[in-house]
């Protein structure tokens, strides 16, 4: 995993990546909804419960998350917030 930060004096980005096995496509919209759990992550422990969570703490510092994500070459989570 890798955690890359910039600032522009307005904004600060972080984007959190990986090199795993990706998201498929179908999925990727769904992965911010609470109790979601993808095909690949469901003999994973966990509640599905991570993402809906920090999409709704960046939405409400007025900040914005996205995903991006290619199979066999990882997936990246991008968020950008506000420094005002």
């Amino acid at each position: 995993i890798e955690v890359r930060a910039i600032e522009d004096g307005r904004v600060v980005t972080v984007e959190v990546a990986d090199t795993g096995p990706g998201i498929p496509e179908n999925e990727r919209p769904h992965v911010f909804e609470e109790l979601y759990r993808g095909q690949g992550a469901r003999g994973t422990a966990g509640s599905g419960l991570g993402l809906a969570l920090v999409r709704a703490i960046v939405e409400r510092h007025g900040g914005t998350v996205t995903v991006r994500s290619r199979k066999g070459k990882g997936t990246v989570f991008t968020l950008h917030l506000p420094l005002d």
